[in-house]
């Protein structure tokens, strides 16, 4: 019985030894017709340096589609510069989270409508006439997973909000705890103390996170927060600035559970607007991809060969390092489950093959035919 892994091969094998075939016949009507002219036989044209055919194109087609990647790289390094540049602000004098983040703002209209579809009959949630693209409930689906990927940049300006006001409470705890999310739920839970006893305050669920610290950090993490704040060299916050932190940590708990409800809600709907595509990569990835190339039309618009690189971030630490082993973009595709069980030495060839059904995946789910 044949593995997928089998299969993806056999197909590789197939589609390189058409290839061949092309060529060669490419070359004998070469030698038959002048070299300026163009011929198309069978749906395949031959234009001298670019070969298409129905189901993928060539890595090295298109200069163009090579600088398409390119840009789509530059995006996710913007995003780390965008990192960098929250690091680098002072928000210590800023009175209230608000006038820096107001995303929040933006999501609660949006989660009002995604209650109102989630809240429909199976039959009507199941059910719609025309394009895919005209369905009001697509637009929803585009418009949350953007803001899934837009909350967590909205986190790291958060949680620098709170480490640059909390600072002067405890300042080694930023070092201590670097996730964002338990770093807000910690100052929830410790707030002004007493350092002295966060042992106690540790094991109390009558705070604003409803849960103790205990259940939030692991034990050796406890153990040393606990030791730190007994030594601390900050100073007692005032009770302004403590009802400010505690209204920046409720934002960052609100834009986690916001993330959430929409994550879980684009993933449910991945199959009712995109079937063909999530029954090939699943519905994480495929939400990842749409979101990535702006809808199904970006994604149907999309040459194959640019599908691996998106959402591969380049490791710059790695300066040095070989970079011919292994797959050199491990984007969303490379992630994906279909993939992940490829063996190594086949999941370049794999992504390969995936990458141009997945696009041809994308153009029948916008058009909704087969």
């Amino acid at each position: 019985m044949s593995t997928l892994a089998d299969e993806l091969l056999n197909d590789f094998e197939e589609s390189g030894s058409e290839g061949e075939d092309e060529q060669q016949n490419g070359l004998l009507q070469e030698s038959a017709t002048p070299p300026a002219a163009s011929s198309v036989n069978n749906g395949i044209r031959d234009s001298g340096s670019m070969v298409l055919d129905g189901d993928e194109e060539d890595e090295a087609a298109s200069e163009e589609a090579v600088a398409d990647g390119a840009s789509q790289l530059d995006e996710v390094e913007d995003e780390e510069e965008a990192k960098a540049k929250v690091e680098k602000m002072q928000l210590g004098g800023v009175s209230d989270v608000r006038t820096v983040a107001g995303l929040m703002r933006t999501l609660e209209p949006v989660l009002e409508k995604v209650a109102h579809y989630q809240s429909l009959p199976p039959e009507k949630q199941n059910s719609f006439v025309g394009s895919v693209e005209d369905n009001p409930e697509y637009h929803l689906l585009t418009q949350a997973n953007t803001l899934s990927t837009s909350i967590d940049n909205e986190i790291i300006l958060v949680h620098k909000f709170i480490r640059d006001h909390y600072s002067s409470r405890f300042p080694e705890l930023e070092t201590l705890v670097t996730n964002p999310l338990d770093y807000a739920r910690t100052v929830a839970i410790i707030g002004n103390g007493p350092m002295e006893n966060i042992k106690e305050i540790s094991q109390r669920t009558d705070n604003l996170v409803n849960s103790s610290l205990r259940s939030i950090l692991d034990g050796p993490t406890l153990m040393v927060v606990t030791v730190e704040a007994t030594t601390t060299r900050g100073r007692e916050l005032p009770a302004a600035e403590l009802k400010t932190i505690s209204r920046a940590c409720e934002m960052t708990l609100s834009l986690d559970r916001a993330k959430h409800v929409l994550t879980t809600y684009v993933q449910s709907r991945m199959n009712l607007f995109a079937p063909n595509l999530t029954a090939l990569i699943g519905s994480l990835t495929a939400a990842q991809l749409l979101n990535f190339a702006g809808g199904l039309t970006g994604l149907a618009k999309t040459p194959s060969c640019n599908i691996p690189p998106l959402g591969s971030k380049n490791n710059k630490a790695q300066t040095g390092f070989a970079t011919n082993v292994g797959v050199r973009h491990q984007g969303f595709l490379y992630h994906s489950p279909i993939i992940s069980g490829i063996p190594p030495d086949l999941k370049k060839q794999a992504m390969r093959i995936v990458s141009a059904k997945l696009v041809l995946a994308a153009r029948v789910d916008r058009t909704h035919t087969s």
